[in-house]
C-alpha cells in the first residue's frame, strides 16, 4: 500500500526582467532549476542616517545536467547542449540596462524645463518566495563549469551571484506589479 506524500511543494526562486513602460512584460526570466542553500546578505549604513541601509545578496546556483541525462527519457536540448541554454539565460540577465527612448512630447518638455523619464528601459525582480519579492541590479556573476560532454558542452556549473537591492521607488506606482504578480510584499527598504 502505497503512503501519501506529505512533503510540502518546494517553491522555486527566479530572477525576472520585466518592461515597465510596456505594461509589465516579461522580457527575460530564469526560475532556479535548485534553490540556492545559503543566500548571504549584506548591509552597508548609508552616508545619511535617514536613509535606508543599502542591502546587497549574494547566493550560488548549482546547475547539473546530470540527473536530467540520468532519466529513461532524456531531453534532446540537454543531450545536445548540456546547460548552455541555462547558462545563456543567466548571461543575458547582465544585459546593459536599455533606456527607453523619450517620446517628442518628452523631449520638448525636457527643452523648456519638464522632466525627463530617464528610467531604465528593464526592471529585474528577484523572487525569493511569496514574502520576498525585491526589485535589484545585478552587479556580479562568476561561473565555474565542472563536467562537460565529449562535445565540450557543459553539464554542471556552479553560479556564483551578486545584486544590489534597489529602492521600492524604481518600481512603478501604478499598481501594476500587484496586477500581475499577486499582491506579494515588495522588500528593498
Amino acid at each position: 500500500m502505497p503512503y501519501p506524500s506529505y512533503s510540502p511543494q518546494v517553491v522555486k526562486g527566479a530572477l525576472v526582467r520585466l518592461l515597465p513602460d510596456q505594461g509589465l512584460r516579461i522580457e527575460q526570466s530564469f526560475i532556479f532549476p535548485y534553490n540556492p542553500e545559503v543566500l548571504v546578505r549584506h548591509f552597508q549604513a548609508p552616508a545619511d542616517p535617514r536613509s535606508p541601509a543599502r542591502q546587497q545578496l549574494r547566493f550560488n546556483l548549482l546547475l547539473d545536467a546530470t540527473e536530467s541525462l540520468s532519466a529513461d527519457d532524456p531531453d534532446p536540448q540537454v543531450v545536445a547542449r548540456g546547460i548552455s541554454q541555462e547558462l545563456a539565460t543567466l548571461e543575458a540577465l547582465f544585459a546593459p540596462n536599455r533606456v527607453s527612448r523619450p517620446s517628442f512630447l518628452e523631449n520638448l518638455m525636457g527643452i523648456f524645463g519638464g522632466r525627463l523619464d530617464s528610467r531604465p528601459g528593464h526592471l529585474t525582480i528577484f523572487f525569493w518566495g511569496a514574502g520576498r519579492l525585491m526589485p535589484v541590479r545585478l552587479l556580479r556573476m562568476n561561473v565555474t563549469e565542472e563536467l562537460f560532454d565529449p562535445s565540450l558542452n557543459p553539464l554542471r556549473a556552479r553560479v556564483d551571484l551578486r545584486m544590489q537591492v534597489l529602492p521600492k521607488s524604481v518600481l512603478p506606482a501604478d499598481g501594476m506589479l500587484e496586477a500581475k504578480f499577486g499582491s506579494f510584499p515588495l522588500s528593498g527598504e
